[in-house]
């Protein structure tokens, strides 16, 4: 008896080494999407009939709306920009509000939000940025105080999901930083 109980101690030992050394084979992780974007070249756009001009990346495609708005599209992307102009009559304080009306409206769905004031020699603007899966990340105006407004909304073209989207409206808020920067107004 007493060979026996040593028996099936030594033989629940062993059993418990070759239970610790079994290989367990896990599936592979799932590859993650690397977004990398081409570094940005920026050139001047100027609208026939329209009184201004700005800087756009290369990628970025015009489409015409009507009158002086315009949509840039970014097809590799997927996602645009809507520019509108107001021609202005001593109303800005009337189009800042509008716009800030829309820029309210997606605030409200979104998780936060930070405002980028922005003022240069001859405009003023701002940039609100809109955290969260919304559909529209980035609002934006810019204005010489007394003719001219132009606004605009970057849109993503698929259902938002700021996770898989973030590295593309990082890449966007360059160009529209460009894009304000560069505004000149034909007199």
């Amino acid at each position: 008896m007493k060979y026996v109980a040593k028996f099936i101690l030594i033989l629940t030992i062993l059993l418990s080494f070759m239970a610790c050394q079994e290989k367990v084979n896990y599936p592979k992780p799932k590859a993650k999407l690397r977004l990398a974007y081409p570094r940005a070249k920026y050139k001047t756009i100027q609208l026939a009939n329209c009184p201004y001009t700005f800087q756009i990346n290369t990628l970025a495609e015009i489409r015409r709306q009507k009158d002086c708005n315009i949509t840039l599209e970014y097809p590799n992307i997927d996602l645009a920009i809507d520019i509108t102009y107001i021609p202005l009559q001593n109303d800005l304080k009337r189009a800042i509000r509008d716009m800030n009306k829309i820029t309210t409206e997606h605030i409200k769905h979104g998780d936060g939000y930070l405002q980028h004031p922005f003022e240069n020699e001859t405009n003023i603007g701002m940039v609100t940025e809109v955290k969260g899966n919304v559909a529209s990340n980035a609002q934006f105006y810019v204005s010489d105080r007394k003719k001219h407004f132009l606004s605009g909304n970057l849109f993503f073209k698929s259902r938002p999901n700021i996770d898989s989207l973030l590295p593309a409206l990082n890449y966007l808020n360059q160009d529209i930083k460009v894009l304000m920067e560069t505004v000149k107004w034909k007199k």
